[in-house]
């Protein structure tokens, strides 16, 4: 049998049902916010091609690229230290 798990213990309670709900409430709001940060990226990523082509010249992009740069390093480098 696959599903011998006991499920008093899981997030959500006593049932199989209430631990998926539990998750998928905590799924959800995850996913918006990571489509949310991507449409940034992206709307960074514009504005930075418009910067370095010289189309339009904002005065933001490229630092607020270096910081984003900057995040990300220091996300891969806890990532790979974690223990």
């Amino acid at each position: 049998m696959l599903d011998t798990h006991e499920y008093r213990h899981s997030w959500g309670g006593p049932t199989l049902i209430g631990a998926w709900a539990v998750h998928a409430a905590l799924a959800v709001p995850l996913v918006l916010a990571a489509a949310w940060a991507l449409r940034g990226l992206a709307t960074l990523d514009v504005y930075n091609q418009q910067e370095l082509s010289g189309a339009k010249r904002r005065w933001w992009p490229v630092p607020l690229s270096l910081v984003v740069v900057f995040g990300v390093a220091q996300l891969v480098q806890a990532w790979v230290s974690q223990r």
